[in-house]
């Protein structure tokens, strides 16, 4: 008997097929608007914006005042660059959420 699990809780066994079947289709973009239903993307629960707007006094690595703002993440968030120590962090760097993949709320 085949294994017809994939690795992946998002994919289906034919995701990746060239071509696929009415049913399969309609099941995977089932499966994708229940995916994103309960794993909503920071960006789209408006958390973005207020991790934006916190500002940011010192280093989280060395807690010197000599940062300065260095781009953003891919999720929106912006980052910040020590002068001193030149590491990189954003608000949530050395904080109980801080790599977590849940939302804030």
């Amino acid at each position: 008997m085949k294994n017809i699990r994939s690795k992946s809780r998002r994919k289906t066994p034919w995701s990746d097929a060239p071509e696929a079947t009415a049913l399969q289709a309609f099941i995977d973009e089932s499966n994708q608007d229940n995916y994103h239903r309960k794993h909503p993307g920071i960006s789209d629960t408006g958390e973005v914006e207020l991790l934006n707007s916190m500002g940011v006094q010192e280093c989280r690595h060395c807690s010197s005042t000599a940062i300065q703002r260095f781009g953003f993440t891919s999720n929106g968030v912006r980052r910040f660059r020590c002068k001193d120590c030149r590491r990189t962090f954003n608000i949530l760097t050395n904080t109980i959420i801080d790599s977590h993949k849940l939302p804030l709320t």
